[in-house]
């Protein structure tokens, strides 16, 4: 996870899928839930729009991620 965050920061995604999608079959719940966000981040900046909708609409079903996954599903629907 941590990884993927820092991958993501000097935006080098693929990279930072990698460690991402590895976080999301993570045994701890947090690190599962913010990698799946993370990921619609990814899949946002990738231009997989589809895919990164999927992702926010998983991580909006936790309520700490909830209102942000709101925020980016918002922004996909906007176009």
């Amino acid at each position: 996870m941590r990884l993927g965050r820092l991958f993501m920061q000097i935006e080098d995604w693929d990279e930072a899928s990698e460690h991402l999608r590895l976080a999301t079959e993570s045994q701890c719940t947090k690190a599962r839930r913010d990698a799946l966000f993370l990921l619609g981040i990814f899949q946002y900046h990738q231009g997989r729009l589809d895919s990164a909708r999927e992702a926010f609409r998983q991580a909006e079903n936790d309520p700490e991620l909830r209102s942000r996954a709101r925020y980016w599903l918002e922004i996909l629907d906007r176009g």
